[in-house]
């Protein structure tokens, strides 16, 4: 009875919550719980996505309904790599389906946690950037099955699949991040022992962070709602997360910026306090003399907030 609760709250409540675009919600509501009934680390990771958004709704709730989600979610990941090992025709819509779930999982179960307090600084960040890693290892095999199945049109939305603009609409953010770029090959965070790689990772982060920024303003320019919050993200190497674990600066600034894009999405409640919570965090461990590229992410969620409170506003009056 407790997962057919789940599995309820998703098909009725949660898949309308996720903030997909409309053309989309049928395969949410429908498709998707239907290719779980085959395949349990699909089954196991709605369920921990609905115990999760039930312990946003239930704050009373919220203990016993995280420890559902984690321990769905733990079952969930061990099914999917015995699944992923045996990548094949008949698992690829799940193992797609479940690479979707686990975004969102990502970005709501840290603040779920009643230990939140208690974790090192920018954990949350780290574990949530890790699991996202994680999805471009499985859709390349399984792309070409996706594509003709029923989530073919979920691949529309893939990244890869957007078009982008050559050039931001305002001359300003282009200098802007001709500057940013220039701050990012060249500082090394002062680690001699590893200095011509980070100088090349934190380059090819700044590149990624950039073109994400374009394909978020091309999106917003046209009909979708929903900018690639996980372009930049999965594009990582596995040392960029190690030295935003030991809170080096420029990890840290290159983070500050992505809460910009994260921050156009904050009315979802899978997201709800993660930009807020992740740049006070950014502001507590970055050395002064890095503050000053704050500034510019920090105004533009700034505006924002603004943005999206003045739409409130408008919706309530009206």
């Amino acid at each position: 009875m407790a997962h057919l609760e789940l599995l309820h709250h998703f098909i009725a409540v949660t898949s309308e919550a996720l903030g997909v675009e409309t053309i989309s919600l049928q395969v949410w509501k429908m498709t998707i719980p239907q290719i779980a009934l085959g395949h349990d680390f699909l089954m196991h990771s709605i369920l921990a996505v609905a115990a999760l958004h039930i312990a946003h709704l239930r704050p009373e709730q919220r203990r016993p309904y995280w420890e559902r989600a984690a321990m769905h979610q733990d079952r969930a990941l061990e099914l999917q790599q015995e699944a992923m090992a045996n990548a094949s025709r008949d698992n690829a819509d799940a193992l797609f389906s479940f690479s979707l779930l686990v975004i969102y999982f990502a970005f709501a179960s840290p603040k779920t946690s009643d230990s939140q307090e208690s974790e090192e600084p920018l954990a949350g960040a780290v574990q949530c950037i890790s699991i996202i890693r994680g999805i471009r290892y499985v859709v390349p095999p399984i792309q070409q099955w996706v594509e003709e199945g029923p989530l073919a049109q979920l691949l529309s939305f893939h990244p890869g699949n957007m078009k982008s603009n050559h050039s931001f609409n305002d001359p300003d953010t282009d200098r802007y991040f001709q500057r940013f770029l220039v701050l990012c090959s060249t500082n090394s965070d002062l680690n001699k022992t590893h200095e011509f790689e980070d100088i090349e990772q934190y380059a090819a982060a700044a590149s990624t962070l950039r073109a994400s920024f374009l394909k978020a303003e091309s999106i917003a320019d046209g009909a979708l709602k929903t900018p690639p919050i996980w372009h930049w993200a999965c594009r990582l190497a596995p040392e960029f997360l190690q030295r935003l674990g030991k809170l080096h600066p420029i990890p840290l600034v290159l983070v500050a910026h992505w809460c910009v894009i994260l921050a156009q999405i904050r009315q979802y409640w899978w997201i709800q306090g993660w930009v807020d919570h992740t740049m006070g965090q950014i502001h507590e461990c970055l050395p002064r003399e890095y503050h000053e590229w704050l500034e510019w992410p920090t105004k533009k969620i700034q505006e924002q907030r603004e943005n999206w409170t003045r739409g409130i506003d408008g919706i309530g009056s009206s």
